[in-house]
């Protein structure tokens, strides 16, 4: 894919992946749907986000400027936002794998921060086991 629009800066070809279409198009659906712009979809999905107060636009026309402000009116249901983080979510690597695990380790059955954690099967189970 070669990014015809000059304005868009060559850097943002770089983005373009599987990924990125697979967001892009899920944005499309939910727009279809809600006969508004992905653009403004992308932006309630923003604004839905638990700590965002404000949104930072990259409108360079009053069209992108319109779509941008029209994702204030927008309120989407928790299975559209459920699929967009769904289609979003970052693959993360180590150390998240052992982190996700880690508080059966630490914590071994007990409730840390209202976060319940499954015994570790390799506890000792009495005083005769401790090293």
């Amino acid at each position: 894919f070669k990014d015809s629009n000059p304005g868009r800066g060559g850097r943002v070809s770089t983005y373009f992946n599987e990924r990125t279409f697979v967001i892009i198009d899920e944005l499309v659906r939910i727009s279809n749907i809600l006969g508004t712009s992905p653009a403004a979809i992308a932006l309630a999905w923003v604004q839905a986000k638990a700590g965002v107060a404000s949104t930072i636009i990259g409108a360079r026309t009053m069209d992108q400027l319109e779509q941008n402000l029209a994702g204030l009116d927008i309120h989407l249901s928790q299975d559209q936002i459920g699929a967009l983080e769904r289609v979003s979510e970052p693959t993360l690597g180590f150390p998240m794998g052992f982190l996700q695990a880690a508080s059966t380790i630490m914590h071994s059955g007990a409730t840390v921060n209202e976060e319940a954690s499954e015994v570790w099967p390799m506890s000792p189970v009495n005083d005769s086991e401790r090293y």
